[in-house]
């Protein structure tokens, strides 16, 4: 029997067993970095809330590297394959990133009466309140009886 009769390639259990067990890991170590409270560091000097963004960013990336080239067997194709995968990738990506940028960035020069920027507001996040409170609205006066209106002139 050839080995050749077979379309695919034929992955070791142990390599999908520790597949697994690394994805695992990685997912813990991503639940673990969206739980951290880096308020609470008081680093003033670097903005933490973006570096544990990279953070998390980072294992998401090694996590699609291990399911894309073990279990989905990229590994086991030709380099071509991977270099025309990756590069078309990508691609794909910078024509939405352009399109999304020329779209925030010329807004009125095509349409000149739209000119205004997005002043987006979180429906989740609260703003905070201003640091000094506010003064309570004095009581209004109380109002006057309508003038009684002159009678006509006989």
């Amino acid at each position: 029997m050839s080995n050749h009769e077979y379309p695919g390639h034929a992955i070791p259990k142990s390599t999908i067993v520790g597949s697994y067990f690394a994805l695992l890991f990685l997912a813990a170590v991503m639940i673990g970095l969206s739980r951290l409270d880096v308020d609470r560091f008081g680093i003033d000097w670097m903005d933490l809330h973006a570096f544990k963004s990279v953070l998390i960013m980072s294992v998401a990336l090694v996590m699609g590297i291990i399911v894309s080239m073990f279990l989905m067997g990229l590994r086991y194709e030709s380099k071509l394959l991977n270099l025309t995968i990756f590069l078309s990738n990508f691609v794909f990506l910078l024509i939405f990133v352009l399109f999304t940028w020329t779209d925030t960035s010329f807004r009125g020069e095509v349409d000149p009466s739209f000119n205004q920027k997005i002043n987006f507001t979180s429906p989740i996040k609260v703003e905070e309140e201003s640091a000094t409170p506010e003064k309570a609205p004095a009581p209004a006066a109380p109002q006057a009886a309508p003038a009684a209106e002159a009678a006509p002139a006989k």
